[in-house]
């Protein structure tokens, strides 16, 4: 007979560690991004920009980015893959974050190194990525064929 054991818990000494490490690297990441913005030109874009429409184009990337992690769950769940909602959101605004902010350093293969463990095959992550990123094109492709000349 054998007994199994209840996965342990990292303590909570390690998990403060680890969020201080993330805490940390993204503070670097955005000093790196902000070194090389002309940040008192940014300031001044900012404070003429209209608060309406800037809250009104922060909703809209956010409601973009939470249909394209629900997309990317949709595509998931049809092979069998289920990963909660929140850790595809999580994914999909790093991976978003390193590829407009960090072109030197991109890291475009986040969304298939995220879920290859789950799915079992980073074959069957990578197909469904591609598969995402050709929806997302082909609705792209429509809402131009589609705007007034």
């Amino acid at each position: 007979m054998t007994i199994t054991e209840a996965p342990t818990r990292p303590s909570r000494a390690r998990s403060l560690a680890i969020s201080a490490i993330k805490v940390a690297v993204s503070v670097g990441l955005l000093g790196l991004l902000f070194s090389r913005v002309d940040v008192s030109r940014l300031w001044s874009v900012a404070r003429q920009a209209s608060p309406a429409w800037l809250a009104a184009a922060l909703l809209m990337y956010f409601g973009m980015v939470l249909a394209s992690a629900l997309r990317w769950g949709v595509l998931l769940r049809a092979q069998h893959v289920r990963l909660p909602f929140s850790f595809l959101t999580q994914s999909f605004l790093v991976a978003t974050f390193f590829n407009n902010s960090c072109e030197q350093h991109r890291r475009r293969r986040r969304p298939i190194t995220d879920t290859a463990p789950a799915a079992g095959s980073k074959t069957l992550a990578t197909t469904v990525v591609l598969i995402d990123r050709g929806l997302g094109l082909l609705g792209l492709a429509l809402m131009a064929a589609t705007a007034r000349p």
